[in-house]
């Protein structure tokens, strides 16, 4: 996104995964112009049943712990460039105040001072309003410098209240949550449209920015609309996949680097995970934590719950590995010598060069492994690539160019983070 010119944004419960922090302090350095907006994750602790709001995963203080630290590590790279989320509950006010006391209290407010990073308070919705929820909010912070935040999507703020709050209590800073620059409309939400006039439009002095929303505007197959996100996955798709076949791509297994021609003389390093091994040890792995308890029926319905679960597991690897084996014309006894160590069957007399149909079987394995990248059970190289690739072609100036019957057509996509 960096790269492409674009400012981005994350939820700090989905960035505490592999390389993501990392991710984020390499773009720092290497865009130094670049902002970064960290979302607390507060909007997956609730959910929309029978048309109101419940708690199903509660954010302990542990957990808002560690989201906090991940955004202050980040924010020494990013410094005022950066802007969070201080903890907050969606349409509960109390339990908000309550973490914007925890907040200033644990000693957290101060630690994220110290980063130079921008703090924003969510106004959220409830008996108080905007107004009134915005000075309990500076008297349990004991400060009121933050900016401001108003929830568009989860317990959303009708528009006129955002225009009552701004013109009875100015503001220097203005985040929307849940909304952005494409947004249609409708069901009681505004139109991005209708944002611009009634509150950029009304309101220029404000600093204004919102959610970009921009990869889930850019996603889908069942729209008449050009999905640029989805196509240009689809596109580097077929380059990386042609390029995994001619040692373009190398791939890392433990301490070791391959690439396509290794693979195939070491066929097990992916045709384990086409059949389904990972699933597979896990189901094993299972079975030997779990101690067989036979003097309950409670413990007995567990075990055969887990034993027809690794029953499932075994059926299904030796499906997919039988639909190898009949691809490169193996007879029933040699199929069983392949599956069970499918290195050393094929450096038995050299099959690679020898036979042809088991050479093209393994190619097709291999093809059918690297399509898979963006699934369960694809190299982690293919689908890193492809995460970075597409997300350039299709965001870059410009957007995605499209050859269409010799016609070239453009789309230009929304900066997100305006």
């Amino acid at each position: 996104m960096a790269r492409a010119g674009n400012d981005y944004g994350v939820a700090a419960h989905e960035c505490l995964t592999r390389g993501c922090e990392a991710a984020l302090v390499r773009a720092a350095k290497e865009h130094p112009d670049r902002r970064l907006f960290i979302d607390n994750g507060a909007f997956s602790e609730v959910k929309a049943k029978g048309g109101k709001l419940e708690v199903v995963r509660p954010i302990t203080e542990e957990e808002w712990s560690r989201r906090l630290a991940l955004m202050e590590r980040v924010g020494r790279a990013y410094g005022n460039r950066l802007l969070i989320m201080a903890p907050d509950r969606i349409a509960d006010q109390q339990e908000t105040l309550r973490r914007l006391r925890w907040f200033k209290e644990s000693g957290w407010l101060g630690r994220m001072f110290r980063t130079g990073a921008e703090i924003a308070v969510v106004l959220q919705g409830g008996e108080l309003d905007p107004v009134a929820f915005d000075r309990a909010a500076a008297k349990a912070l004991g400060w009121d410098g933050y900016a401001v935040a108003f929830p568009m999507m989860k317990g959303a703020t009708p528009l006129p209240l955002v225009v009552d709050f701004l013109r009875r209590r100015p503001a220097k800073r203005v985040h929307l949550l849940g909304i952005g620059p494409k947004a249609r409309g409708g069901k009681g939400k505004p139109s991005a449209a209708e944002i611009r006039r009634q509150l950029f439009q009304a309101f220029p002095a404000i600093r204004w920015s919102w959610d970009s929303c921009l990869i889930c505007a850019s996603v889908g197959r069942d729209d008449p609309r050009i999905r640029v996100y989805t196509t240009a996955q689809d596109l580097e798709r077929q380059a990386l996949h042609a390029e995994a076949l001619t040692g373009g791509v190398r791939f890392q297994r433990g301490a070791f680097v391959y690439d396509f021609t290794d693979m195939q003389s070491r066929p097990s390093l992916y045709l384990l995970d086409l059949w389904g091994a990972p699933a597979l040890n896990k189901c094993v792995a299972e079975l030997q934590a779990k101690p067989r308890r036979a003097d309950t029926a409670a413990g007995r319905r567990a075990w055969r719950r887990l034993k027809a679960r690794w029953d499932r597991c075994r059926a299904d690897f030796r499906e997919k590995a039988m639909a190898t084996a009949t691809d490169a014309g193996l007879s029933a006894e040699a199929a069983e010598a392949f599956i069970a160590d499918p290195d050393a069957f094929a450096a038995k007399g050299n099959r690679l060069v020898h036979d042809r149909r088991f050479a093209v079987a393994l190619e097709r394995a291999f093809d059918q492994w690297t399509r898979t990248s963006a699934r369960k059970g694809g190299p982690p190289e293919i689908a890193d690539l492809l995460a970075e690739r597409a997300t350039y072609r299709a965001f870059r100036p410009g957007g995605l160019e499209l050859e269409d019957d010799g016609a070239r057509a453009g789309q230009q996509v929304l900066r997100g983070f305006e």
